[in-house]
């Protein structure tokens, strides 16, 4: 079987000599928390606790090379890593000891923008990729990475599902379409398989998504959005940790359910210090393509006091709009084939965003 064949490659790779003090006498095969295996790649994570970065580079680089020379096994391998915090308690090492961890820039990009919620459903996705297109209509370059692991949109929304190509040097080459760079897990696992990992696994690729993505192959990012999933959890917690975020949109309807989770988001990015560019009140009302009546379905402005209240900026209102919703679903971005005024919305957005920050 297959799963032999993998079991086998993995059980037959002998540690570098530089990582084996560190395993304290385990094996590869001891420290796998989780290994997943399907008919388009191979995912291993594995328990890197006391392994230093360094180390973990190297015994990531000699798993995958061993598949990579395997001839029963054809699939990529995508090797990542986490630490069991309870192995590798510091409450009790002296504070010198303990070292912060060191937030990294990714090699290509000028600007990280996250696009958050506190709430599913509320439209954030289709908001973040409308805006990577109005910012690619000013003549920026413009990347946009799917960080819902669990449930990527990206892939429908761009109206393809190809796979992505590795370079020379085994990172992943960013699909280029609408003249964006994109990553999603979606272009990477089957599109009917449940993602059901737990939070270090989910930690684990979004790390690959972020750093083993050769996010400058198609040139140079002014910007990059990273859409990010519902809530406030693991990703969100990686990201603010691992990289350099230049600040942090949110995104709500109008009405108070939406806004109690839009406030949590809003809590969370100024714990962690990721500073807030504004508020996005979306499907703030219903303009009957008919009539040309509009109706305020969701308690129209709601979004508008709740950043008056926070006291951050807010960047604008986007309608319940039938053509919005007509063009995700058919991977036909409204900024780039839309002759109507919808993506004017997304424009002056966007203007308001370059307005503050520097690139």
């Amino acid at each position: 079987m297959l799963n032999d064949d993998i079991k086998d490659t993995i059980s037959d790779i002998s540690l570098p000599e530089s990582a084996r003090p560190y395993f304290r006498n385990a094996t590869i095969t001891d420290r796998i928390v989780t290994l997943h295996i399907d008919k388009q790649q191979i995912l291993i994570l594995i328990d890197a606790t006391n392994l230093p970065h360094t180390l973990q580079s190297e015994v990531k680089v000699l798993i995958e090379n061993t598949f990579t020379n395997s001839p029963s096994i054809k699939q990529p391998v995508h090797v990542s890593f986490s630490v069991d915090s309870k192995k590798n308690d510091t409450s009790k090492t002296s504070p010198s000891a303990r070292q912060p961890m060191q937030k990294k820039n990714i090699p290509g990009i000028k600007n990280i923008i996250v696009v958050a919620s506190g709430k599913g459903g509320v439209g954030k996705s289709t908001t973040a990729f409308n805006l990577a297109i109005a910012f690619q209509k000013r003549g920026l370059r413009v990347g946009v990475l799917d960080a819902d692991i669990y449930g990527p949109s990206l892939p429908l929304m761009i109206g393809c599902r190809d796979k992505p190509d590795v370079t020379d040097a085994k990172k992943l080459i960013p699909l280029h379409k609408h003249g964006l760079s994109l990553m999603s897990m979606g272009f990477i696992i089957d599109e009917h398989m449940p993602m059901i990992w737990r939070g270090p696994m989910v930690q684990g690729a979004l790390h690959q998504l972020l750093f083993d993505v050769d996010w400058g192959y198609h040139g140079a990012l002014d910007f990059l959005i990273i859409d990010t999933p519902p809530g406030t959890g693991d990703v969100h917690l990686t990201l603010a940790q691992q990289v350099v975020i230049d600040g942090a949109i949110i995104v709500s309807t109008p009405q108070d359910m939406a806004l109690i989770d839009a406030k949590k988001a809003i809590a969370m990015f100024n714990k962690v210090s990721i500073p807030i560019i504004g508020l996005i009140e979306n499907m703030s009302y219903f303009c009957c393509p008919n009539c040309g009546t509009e109706t305020d379905i969701f308690n129209r402005s709601g979004a508008y006091h709740a950043a008056i209240a926070a006291k951050i900026p807010f960047l604008g209102a986007i309608p319940l709009d039938l053509a919005i919703r007509h063009a995700c679903d058919a991977g036909q971005p409204l900024g780039l084939y839309s002759e109507q005024n919808e993506s004017d919305y997304y424009k002056y957005i966007t203007s308001k965003i370059v307005e503050r920050l520097t690139y």
